[in-house]
This record gives structure tokens, C-alpha cells and sequence, in this order.
């Protein structure tokens, strides 16, 4: 009898596994960031200053876009383990 309910628990987690990469997001998304234009030369100070200020503008726009995908990756591992930790309340409570 205990080795059924420990199937039923590995069981449920291979389930809980497929369906959230079932319906997992079939595309990858993008940033939308432009890259700044780097002049063969520069032909002012203020040419530098602008192209220096688009870089510091490019990286930020790159930063924002890595945080997003970060939270986005900490809410579905977070969605996956609740629903995991809830199946083993079920089984050690239901069955």
C-alpha cells in the first residue's frame, strides 16, 4: 500500500511536469533594443558624447529586458512548486 501512494505521488509530479511544458510558452520572446550606430570616426565631442549616451541607453534598455525574462522565470518555477507542494497535500491528506 505504500509504495502505491509513492507511485501515485511520482506519478503525479511527471504529470504536473508535462502539462506545464504543454503549455508552456511556445515562443521566445525578444527585446526590442536598439543598437547604437558607431561612426568610423567621430567628428566632434558631441558626436562622442551622443553615441556614449545611446550605448549607456542600449545597455539599459538590455538590462530591463534580462530582469523582465528573470521574473518572468522566478513566477513559473514558483507556479510549478505550488502546484507540486498541492498535489503532495492532496495525496497526504486524500489518499
Amino acid at each position: 500500500m505504500k509504495s502505491i501512494g509513492f507511485n501515485l505521488i511520482i506519478g503525479g509530479f511527471i504529470l504536473i511536469v508535462v502539462v506545464t511544458y504543454s503549455f508552456a510558452d511556445s515562443w521566445q520572446p525578444s527585446h526590442s533594443c536598439h543598437k547604437p550606430f558607431k561612426p568610423f570616426s567621430f567628428t566632434s565631442q558631441g558626436e562622442l558624447d551622443n553615441f556614449r549616451w545611446e550605448v549607456q541607453r542600449y545597455k539599459r534598455c538590455i538590462e530591463e529586458f534580462v530582469e523582465e525574462q528573470e521574473e518572468a522565470i522566478r513566477n513559473h518555477r514558483d507556479a510549478a512548486n505550488e502546484a507540486v507542494e498541492e498535489w503532495n497535500r492532496f495525496v497526504r491528506y486524500n489518499y
